[in-house]
């Protein structure tokens, strides 16, 4: 129960920056329930897995970071190191939101270069201080952090079964479809829909303010970059921290698109489109958890069967239940 209540708060966090970015409550709900109702945020929340707590994190840092770049307090750009230091201690990928940190102190303005060199190795230090107090195995046993640490680093650089890819293009190309047609729904037109508009988004946060853009849209572009020509590992759960991001930009795109529509019709028409969606995910996401509470044992073996039967050139590992009703169906598996 603590584990998902702490992993929700990314939707207030992102509600919260939406508000802050764009001063309009029905945009930052739209970016909240874009991210909410994400079927992949709901199913690794469900599972226990550490990336809903980076994604949290990385709201949060979002969040913090927002703050700073609209009110210019240095001390929103402290709260998003310790953010960051917190998402590193959650999972080590979340390091590299140090970076959109250290670039906002960078970026400081008014500020002298001494000034702006002085606040980037502040936030760095201090992001780093959080991280060894959260997360004090580091230093008490360090040859054991060493030693897991180079364990990970040579499962994620070689391959890792049938999450293997080759680094590079093949590993952003199939990310970039994980983002276009997974990450937002399990209904392919509506997950679509939901990333073309975080790229509208982009485009339109890039043209209005560069120091902006520089994280909200930086961050995702060099980390998907970073990992897909880094690792040779391709497991979805690793990019749910951009999540946070995307749905910040998904609802920029959506509600200019309202905006510039010149007919009310057709305002009306959008806004029902965007509203039958996020319903379509909530009702999915409801029976799912209800395929769980009265589980169905048989369910699971039927499907696997079908798949395995449509698939004759794949080869499965599949278990005696499956094996059984594949013969009882009198459907050859081999």
């Amino acid at each position: 129960s603590v584990y998902l209540v702490v992993s929700a708060l990314g939707i207030i966090w992102v509600y919260l920056a939406g508000c802050v970015l764009t001063r309009q409550w029905w945009q930052a709900t739209l970016a909240a329930a874009i991210f909410g109702l994400s079927w992949e945020i709901a199913y690794h929340a469900r599972w226990l897995a550490h990336d809903c707590l980076l994604a949290q994190f990385s709201a949060l840092c979002l969040l913090l970071l927002v703050l700073h770049n609209r009110r210019g307090q240095v001390g929103w750009l402290w709260g998003a190191a310790i953010a960051a230091g917190l998402a590193t201690g959650t999972k080590y990928q979340g390091a590299l939101l140090v970076g959109p940190v250290m670039l906002c102190a960078l970026l400081r303005t008014p500020a002298t270069l001494w000034q702006r060199a002085a606040s980037v190795v502040t936030v760095g230090a201090l992001s780093v201080a959080t991280y060894l107090v959260t997360t004090p195995g580091t230093v008490l046993d360090p040859i054991a952090f060493r030693d897991g640490l180079n364990e990970i680093l040579t499962t994620y650089s070689t391959g890792h079964g049938g999450y293997t890819i080759a680094a590079g293009f093949p590993h952003l190309r199939l990310l970039l479809r994980y983002l276009a047609v997974n990450l937002f729904s399990p209904y392919k037109p509506v997950a679509v829909l939901f990333f073309a508009a975080a790229v509208a988004g982009g485009v339109l946060y890039w043209r209005e303010n560069r120091r902006l853009a520089a994280f909200l849209i930086g961050f995702p572009v060099l980390f998907a970059t970073f990992f897909c020509w880094k690792y040779s590992v391709f497991i979805v759960r690793n990019f749910l921290l951009l999540a946070p991001f995307l749905a910040l930009l998904s609802a920029r795109g959506l509600s200019e698109a309202l905006l510039r529509l010149r007919w009310p019709s057709a305002r009306l028409s959008l806004a029902i489109v965007v509203g039958c969606a996020l319903a379509a995910n909530a009702v999915w996401l409801i029976s799912a958890g209800e395929s769980i509470r009265h589980r169905d044992d048989g369910s699971a073996a039927r499907k696997a069967v079908e798949y395995v039967h449509n698939h004759p050139h794949t080869r499965f590992r599949v278990s005696q239940k499956v094996t059984s009703l594949a013969a009882e169906r009198g459907l050859a598996l081999s």
